[in-house]
């Protein structure tokens, strides 16, 4: 298990993030919202670096860290370079089991 890269940490510090379809899915149907994956993301750990089979980003990774209320959060996501524009995006997150 690794930190979360600086440049991961200050993309999602600033709210420079983005969900793919299933994640706005997963935002609309809860328990998690937007805040908690930012905080998952922030304070988490790497549990998984692999890269990117669709090749938008160099890699993506798995991060698992507490939500608000301190439960534990799966989350699978990339740096996402759009023009002169970075973002974190999130592909997928849910409630994880340690």
């Amino acid at each position: 298990m690794a930190k979360v890269p600086e440049q991961i940490v200050r993309l999602v510090s600033r709210g420079l993030i983005e969900f793919s379809e299933k994640g706005y899915r997963q935002l609309f149907e809860g328990p998690f919202d937007e805040n908690d994956v930012q905080n998952a993301v922030i304070y988490g750990t790497v549990v998984k670096k692999e890269k990117d089979q669709t090749k938008v980003a160099k890699y993506k990774y798995t991060i698992i860290g507490p939500s608000l209320k301190g439960d534990p959060l799966y989350c699978c996501g990339k740096i996402r370079k759009k023009s002169d524009d970075k973002k974190y995006f999130i592909i997928t997150f849910h409630g994880a089991s340690l």
